[in-house]
């Protein structure tokens, strides 16, 4: 079995696709209104228009739990955090990523708070 692709919901369905294709460099594969499809790769990165009536009040700020986290495998740690800055989303301080063998981890959030790993070199 092998994972293609993943759906991330949101409240606003253009500005997270948009962060999530300027940070990846993905191409748009599919509009509609509700969800675009982004192809990252080879895999599908779907965001979803979300079916709950309204935003939580801390919309935009990093969530403390999430039932899934995607991880994002980057040539520079460094890069990757000032892109998701300056994107508008979230970065933990690059002095407390984590090291596993020659990788580094960092923990980083998108426009709507959900959070996601950068995987890259030492």
């Amino acid at each position: 079995m092998k994972i293609t692709g993943a759906v991330i919901y949101a409240w606003n369905v253009a500005s997270l696709a948009a962060f999530y294709r300027e940070l990846t460099g993905a191409t748009v594969t599919e509009k509609h209104p509700r969800w675009v499809i982004l192809d990252v790769e080879g895999s599908r990165l779907v965001i979803h228009g979300s079916t709950q009536d309204e935003a939580d009040a801390d919309l935009g700020q990093r969530r403390e739990s999430t039932p899934l986290k995607l991880t994002f495998t980057v040539e520079s740690l460094a890069a990757s955090h000032a892109a998701v800055i300056e994107l508008g989303g979230g970065a933990t301080d690059l002095s407390r990523a984590w090291a596993d063998g020659d990788v580094l981890f960092l923990d980083a959030w998108d426009l709507e708070g959900n959070v996601f790993t950068l995987r890259g070199p030492k």
